[in-house]
């Protein structure tokens, strides 16, 4: 409920209250009135129920009487028991009544219904209250894990932020300094196997960069082999060579990748793509 931003006007009893969100000067309890049916039922649940407000803000049409509600969301406090309205089914005028507790245990429809005010009064006082000190503490657990997996999200981003623009100078840094770098880590626990093959590891990671950027800013070779035709694209412009006539830097280079594996890249020349399908490094046109 918020008190602060909207008129709350009471419709016959204290705690039965219209929330006028609008502010509308028209809406007086002098022309807003609880549905007839429900006013009986409403009447003895504000009376037996001082501590609860029951709040509405919508109004019917009802005719020269002006407009009646007949909707109602119960609270204690803060905390939302429930809600009770009006509703029509074959055998007439009946109340509904529903919150999270009874839906819960409800096997079908949207809610409990009713045509007899003293069997609603007893579903509302027996199933309205706050929550148990389980359902309080599920709800708080289940709070403070959303906020504890916000809180660590919220900061690790932070950090990653940060430490991301020193990324690149701490790993080239403990790369050129390898062998005193690696000493530490075994000191401060790491095992020594996990270290094994971290230089060649990182000249792979730094080739394979070297090629990506080659491929995106295609500064390198895209080879396809058809038959006797090698079809090579550089810098967009597409030529197609036999192998007599395709440059040595490239013919150097796919020869030296067709004895790999289809997925492996080899330093200096690019990466085999598949069985007929080559990248050659602008590296291996500079060294030739």
């Amino acid at each position: 409920m918020n008190e602060i931003e909207n008129d709350y006007i009471p419709l016959g009893m204290p705690n039965i209250l219209f929330e006028n969100r609008k502010n509308n000067a028209e809406v007086s309890a002098a022309n807003t009135t609880v549905n007839p049916f429900m006013f009986p039922l409403m009447r003895r649940l504000a009376q037996a129920r001082p501590q609860w407000k029951f709040v509405t803000s919508r109004r019917n049409m009802a005719g020269e009487a002006g407009f009646n509600v007949s909707s109602f969301d119960v609270y204690e406090g803060s905390d939302k028991l429930g809600r009770i309205w009006k509703a029509y089914e074959n055998r007439g005028d009946v109340v509904c009544i529903d919150n999270d507790r009874m839906s819960s245990g409800r096997q079908r429809g949207s809610c409990h219904t009713t045509q007899d005010l003293k069997k609603a009064f007893k579903l509302v006082t027996k199933n309205f209250h706050g929550p148990t000190v389980a359902e309080a503490m599920s709800s708080a657990i289940e709070k403070a894990t959303g906020v504890v997996s916000m809180l660590v999200t919220k900061h690790r981003k932070e950090f990653d932020s940060k430490y991301q623009h020193m990324y690149d100078f701490l790993m080239s840094y403990t790369m050129n300094n390898w062998e005193q770098m690696k000493q530490l880590a075994i000191d401060a626990g790491v095992s020594p196997m996990t270290l094994d093959g971290m230089t060649e590891a990182y000249d792979a990671k730094l080739a394979t960069h070297e090629i990506s950027v080659a491929v995106m800013n295609g500064t390198g070779a895209t080879v396809l082999i058809r038959g006797d035709e090698y079809i090579v694209v550089i810098n967009g412009v597409t030529n197609i060579f036999d192998t007599d006539h395709l440059p040595t830097h490239i013919k150097r280079s796919v020869g030296v990748l067709k004895m790999v594996e289809d997925s492996t890249y080899v330093e200096g020349h690019g990466a085999r793509v598949g069985k007929d399908k080559f990248f050659v490094s602008a590296k291996a046109g500079a060294s030739s």
